[in-house]
């Protein structure tokens, strides 16, 4: 049960992060594809755009194929 418990909070975690990404996204850079806007979103996140905003994360991610 426990493992249960971590595995739904990590997913709620995971979520609310992704929201929070993609608020930024739509706001500051305001295009994603509908087909490949995961991807799109964990790429522009790690971008530091100077006067606009930091890089949200610097985690390598899954690489690119």
């Amino acid at each position: 049960m426990a493992t249960l418990a971590v595995a739904y909070l990590l997913h709620n975690l995971y979520t609310a992060i992704e929201g929070h990404f993609l608020r930024v996204a739509r706001h500051l850079e305001n295009s994603l594809d509908d087909s490949s806007w995961h991807r799109e979103l964990t790429d522009w996140m790690k971008i530091d755009l100077q006067g606009l905003r930091p890089a949200a994360h610097s985690w390598a991610g899954r690489p690119r194929t």
